[in-house]
């Protein structure tokens, strides 16, 4: 009851059906699920989606402010780490990578992207209360296929896990959804705290080199973890680790773009 299913064969990607549904006026918790996608897309390069894999998008509006909101990454990431230790064969390795990454066996098998509407002032025109009318979280899981692995290997699917080859989109789709629930009724009755907990026990690369994209440019330092508003912070050799967003990394607008 939570959600309202919208079912698709296919699209062009669930992160941009989900934003055009949002910007038409569609409903908190409209969960947009296709087959297949046919131009998805990561912050560097295009994301393989065919189907037999696991493809969704949630539309979430908020009452918080932008800080608080773009925490919904760690909590759908976590409920999405959660689902696929479910499903996975025991002693299966199971980690999380800032922002959004699923690694399965130390390998890339999911990913959560974000889109979000240009911000909007719910300060009565003081400048304050900035928040964005919609955020969408898509999620995609290798269930049956992944990328074909290059030298060092780099992908991994849920069914290359053993014991697992039975395991549905739908089956991860559900397991999502009720983990989903569970974290941001959490997050939204104690706060980030528990989440940035749950999160750093399933990090992976701390204390490891990063290089992330952040608009023409990169961002390489050492992973220490994140903050406590769900950034990244990052080692530079600064005198005091550089924080990055969430919002920062999948160019949220910003109160500074307008309303």
């Amino acid at each position: 009851s939570a959600y309202e299913l919208v079912m698709l064969d296919e699209v062009d990607s669930v992160l941009a059906e989900a934003s055009r549904r949002a910007a038409n006026g569609a409903d908190e918790g409209t969960l947009v699920w296709a087959q297949r996608q046919t131009h998805a897309r990561t912050r560097r390069h295009a994301w393989d989606a065919p189907a037999g894999n696991l493809h969704c998008a949630l539309i979430i509006r908020s009452d918080f402010d932008n800080q608080r909101t773009q925490q919904l990454c760690a909590v759908a990431t976590i409920a999405a780490g959660s689902a696929i230790a479910e499903v996975v064969a025991p002693m299966t390795g199971m980690g999380l990578r800032w922002p959004g990454d699923l690694l399965v066996n130390e390998l890339l098998a999911g990913q959560i992207q974000l889109a979000a509407a240009p911000c909007a002032d719910n300060g009565h025109g003081t400048g304050t209360g900035k928040r964005w009318p919609w955020l969408v979280i898509a999620l995609s899981v290798n269930v049956a296929h992944h990328p074909e692995n290059p030298e060092p290997e780099e992908f991994n699917s849920i069914h290359d896990c053993g014991e697992s080859k039975d395991v549905t989109p739908l089956e991860v789709l559900e397991l999502f959804t009720r983990h989903f629930l569970r974290w941001i009724n959490i997050w939204a009755e104690d706060g980030f705290t528990p989440v940035h907990d749950e999160w750093m026990m399933r990090a992976r690369d701390i204390g490891l080199p990063r290089a992330l994209p952040f608009g023409h440019g990169h961002y390489v330092g050492i992973n220490r973890g994140i903050g406590a508003h769900g950034e990244l912070l990052l080692d530079t050799g600064a005198a005091q680790a550089v924080t990055l967003s969430v919002a920062e990394y999948f160019a949220l607008p910003t109160a500074d773009d307008g309303v």
